[in-house]
C-alpha cells in the first residue's frame, strides 16, 4: 500500500504547477468516478450521482494515500430514466469514448495508476466495457476499475441490516442509502417532505435486466427503487464509510499485485 496522505488535491481546484509538483512529491495516483445527471425520485437533485462520486473519490484517495482526485464526469448511460424530464443520458458508444480519451489524458501526464469507480448503476457494465476495450495498461500507467455493482448493493444492505432497513428498503436508486449520504453530503439539497416508497422489490440481475430494457417506469412510477422515508445522515456516514472501506481495498489489492508482479 502507498503511503497515506490525509487531504488528496483535487485536480480541478489545482493549477498545472500544482499537479506537476505534487506528482514529483509522490503523488503517483489519480483517481475519478464516472457519474450522472438524472432523476432521483421528486427528493432528491439531479446530481446525487455527482455528489456520491466526488465525496467517494475524495474519501478513497485518502484511504489509498498519494492520490489526486480528478473530476467526477458529470453525464452516464442513463436511458432508462429518461421518461423524467431533467434527466441527461450519453449513449454507450458515446460514453465508451468521453472515458477513454479522459483516460488517455491522464495516462499521457505519466501517473502510474488510474482509479476509476461508478456511482451510477447504468455505468457499471459499459465500464467493463471499457476495460476490454482498452486494457488495464496504457504505457507505463495501470487501469484500475471497480466494476462490481452487487457487491456494493450488498455492503449497503448490510449498513442498512443493522438498523432493522430492509435491503428492498435500502434499494438500488433514491431509496434508503442514496437519500441517507446524500442528507450526510448536502442536506439542504433534500426534501424530505416529498420522500415517499418507490419500487420495493429485490434488486437483482432479473430486476436489473426489468429496469434497463423498460425503463425506470416499468418499476417506478415515482423514480425511486427503494424507500427514503426513514433515511437519516447518520446512516448515510455508514454508507459511505462502507462503500469507501471496499473500494480503497479492492485498489489498494489491484494495485500491490501489479507492483508484486513487476518486482
Amino acid at each position: 500500500m502507498t503511503t497515506t496522505i490525509s487531504s488528496p488535491r483535487s485536480m480541478a481546484d489545482s493549477t498545472w504547477t500544482q499537479v506537476q509538483d505534487a506528482m514529483n512529491e509522490g503523488v503517483r495516483n489519480v483517481i475519478f468516478a464516472v457519474g450522472a445527471t438524472e432523476q432521483h425520485g421528486p427528493h432528491l437533485p439531479l446530481s446525487t450521482d455527482i455528489l456520491i462520486g466526488t465525496a467517494t473519490s475524495l474519501a478513497v484517495a485518502a484511504k489509498v494515500g498519494a492520490t489526486m482526485v480528478a473530476p467526477t464526469l458529470p453525464f452516464g448511460v442513463s436511458p432508462h430514466h429518461m421518461s423524467f424530464p431533467g434527466t441527461v443520458s450519453l449513449s454507450e458508444s458515446t460514453f465508451l469514448d468521453v472515458v477513454e480519451d479522459y483516460v488517455r489524458s491522464l495516462a499521457a501526464h505519466g501517473f502510474d495508476n488510474i482509479l476509476i469507480i461508478s456511482s451510477h448503476g447504468g455505468n457499471f457494465e459499459p465500464l467493463t466495457n471499457l476495460i476490454e476495450r482498452i486494457g488495464t495498461q496504457i504505457g507505463q500507467t495501470r487501469i484500475h476499475a471497480h466494476t462490481d455493482l452487487l457487491q456494493l448493493l450488498a455492503a449497503f444492505e448490510g449498513v442498512a441490516a443493522e438498523d432493522s432497513i430492509s435491503p428492498e428498503e435500502c434499494g438500488s436508486h433514491a431509496g434508503d442509502f442514496e437519500t441517507s449520504i446524500v442528507l450526510a453530503l448536502h442536506p439542504d439539497l433534500v426534501d424530505m417532505s416529498v420522500a415517499e416508497p418507490g419500487f420495493l422489490g429485490h434488486f437483482n440481475k432479473e430486476t436489473a435486466a426489468a429496469l434497463f430494457e423498460g425503463g425506470t417506469k416499468a418499476l417506478s412510477t415515482n423514480g425511486i427503487l427503494g424507500n427514503p422515508v426513514a433515511a437519516l445522515a447518520s446512516r448515510g456516514e455508514r454508507y459511505l464509510e462502507s462503500l469507501t472501506t471496499l473500494v480503497a481495498e479492492y485498489f489498494c489489492t489491484e494495485i500491490a499485485r501489479h507492483e508484486g508482479n513487476e518486482s
